[in-house]
């Protein structure tokens, strides 16, 4: 008896440390930030997700990599750190998908969202609104984290985070997501 009391007092503590599936979990953007710079992927064995077109348009990314193999490249249009694309890559396979978007807020207000369809490297992937922007806050849109299993390579997965501040920033930011490939 005193076993059962105990466990029924354990049972909402371990509930409250259980993860938490949400759209905007997943891949965890944090440990990329604080990752040391590198010069390229060399290091990298997971497929790399880039964007030649933006690499085109506005040079090489910014580049970090993380101990576990993982990377994170960072778009950025020269003189306007609002337009930018951002990929973010570990090993393995995470896929945070859920059947509804987060609600978007703003300014304290919540408003629900359907999720956004995009096609990025033969993959119709979801995407949600982070920030819907305005004045002096770009919006950003980001994907869920999708896991992708290439022929002869590991598992890999990605998430990856537009934003813009153009006048019609919703077609900019489905250039910049639309633009990666491998």
């Amino acid at each position: 008896m005193m076993k059962k009391a105990a466990l029924l007092l354990l049972l909402p503590l371990l509930q409250q440390c259980a993860p938490q599936t949400t759209p905007g979990s997943g891949l965890d953007r944090t440990p990329f930030h604080h990752a040391p710079t590198a010069k390229n992927l060399d290091g990298v064995t997971i497929p790399i997700l880039r964007s030649p077109s933006l690499e085109k348009r506005w040079g090489k990314p910014e580049i970090a990599v993380t101990a576990e193999g993982g990377y994170h490249l960072s778009y950025r249009k020269p003189g306007d750190h609002f337009e930018g694309l951002d990929i973010y890559a570990i090993p393995g396979s995470l896929d945070s998908d859920a059947p509804n978007p987060p609600d978007i807020i703003h300014y304290e207000t919540r408003s629900p969202q359907k999720w956004r369809n995009y096609f990025i490297a033969g993959i119709v992937v979801h995407a949600f609104v982070e920030t819907p922007g305005g004045g002096d806050t770009p919006s950003t849109v980001s994907t869920v984290t999708f896991p992708v299993s290439l022929s002869g390579k590991p598992t890999a997965s990605y998430r990856i985070v537009a934003t813009s501040n153009e006048g019609d920033d919703s077609k900019e930011i489905r250039t910049y997501l639309t633009s990666a490939s491998f």
